[in-house]
């Protein structure tokens, strides 16, 4: 029974597909220690307030180092542009907050958020913690997803598994809530793949790491939409759902589960991938067949 098994699945694929997975996932705890060593001290402190979303997102960096050091000089698993690396940023920024402001007032204009304004002076020292804070957030889990594991594949010219390897990973790590739904799955998978996609026609992470950061600073403390394990504190305006189907805010998930964002990242993955179609042999920053070559944009 067991060489029959083993006749219809090879065991060491398995290991070797599921090898980075583990490691991945193995990155993601190393971020917790900062976090272990405070409940040592102060078990009763309260992650879901203001300093525990601040330390939540802050202890990112700590995973950053460690990523930095381990992969040093491989540009597989660390994609980094050398040249006008503020203005790839600064261009993937405006790109996210400029989308997720048009998606946000498609949403607005159908009457799904009530909005009351929620600035004030006082809170810009604490606005900038926060976005400094999503910036080492997402560009952690950009180089865990888009840099180690879509990395490993891409070593192997495994250009589908690395697009579908990490997109998955990404979805998964992002869904252990009790709001996840099918609609919350389609939405994050979605927007991994669009963020594979920009690794693949880029040939760098940066674009990545600042969309993916602009879209979560702006959802949950400029636009102060609901998203799951953060506190409700939108520092600029708070967008309260107003009860409207789902399927159009997104309801307690988050607007990523909403079919007006499943649109929006579908249109926008085709739009990529057409632009891919266009570039074939110079994927990824690298030519398929020979050594990792970084592409210069």
């Amino acid at each position: 029974m067991n060489r029959y098994f083993r006749k219809i699945i090879n065991i060491r694929k398995v290991k070797r597909f599921l090898l980075p997975f583990f490691i991945a996932f193995g990155w993601f705890m190393l971020t917790a220690f900062p976090i272990l060593a405070i409940l040592l001290f102060n078990r009763k402190f309260n992650f879901n307030s203001t300093s525990g979303n601040l330390l939540t997102l802050w202890t990112s960096l700590f995973g950053i180092i460690l990523l930095v050091i381990r992969y040093k000089g491989d540009p597989y698993y660390l994609p980094f542009a050398k040249k006008r690396m503020l203005h790839r940023y600064a261009k993937g920024f405006l790109f996210g907050l400029l989308l997720f402001a048009i998606n946000w007032l498609f949403i607005f204009g159908l009457q799904g958020f009530h909005v009351r304004l929620a600035f004030s002076f006082s809170g810009i020292p604490i606005l900038g913690l926060f976005l400094v804070g999503f910036i080492f957030q997402s560009m952690f889990e950009e180089l865990v997803c888009r840099g180690y594991i879509m990395g490993y594949w891409l070593k192997r010219q495994k250009l589908l598994t690395a697009c579908l390897a990490n997109t998955i990973f990404f979805t998964l790590m992002n869904g252990f809530n009790s709001e996840f739904s099918v609609s919350a799955f389609l939405g994050i998978f979605l927007f991994g793949m669009l963020l594979s996609e920009i690794r693949l026609i880029t040939g760098n992470i940066w674009f990545c790491g600042a969309f993916h950061a602009a879209w979560n600073f702006a959802e949950s403390r400029l636009f102060g939409v609901t998203v799951p394990g953060l506190s409700d504190s939108g520092m600029i305006l708070k967008s309260t759902n107003t009860g409207l189907s789902p399927f159009i805010t997104g309801g307690t998930f988050g607007v990523e589960a909403s079919w007006l964002t499943i649109g929006l990242y579908l249109a926008l993955s085709f739009w990529v991938l057409s632009l891919l179609q266009k570039q074939k042999g110079k994927l990824y920053g690298t030519t398929i067949g020979a050594g990792p070559r970084q592409v210069d944009r």
